[in-house]
């Protein structure tokens, strides 16, 4: 029993690698690293740009209730 369900993990990882837009895809594990990149960079130019403990102010002086 122990046996087939590890044949089954095995499987179902193999196939979960090839499929087009799976993380696991070796192919796509590259872009994946370049997006994680891309998006730590942007997050924190806005972070620079627009601080976060400024959002509260920002939102009480120009929002109304």
């Amino acid at each position: 029993m122990l046996e087939t369900l590890a044949e089954l993990d095995r499987l179902t990882e193999a196939v979960t690698a090839n499929l087009p837009a799976s993380q696991m895809n070796p192919k796509n594990r590259r872009h994946l690293t370049a997006i994680q990149k891309v998006m730590r960079q942007y997050f924190r130019r806005l972070e620079t740009a627009l601080p976060s403990r400024r959002i509260a102010a920002l939102y009480n002086r120009y929002v109304e209730d």
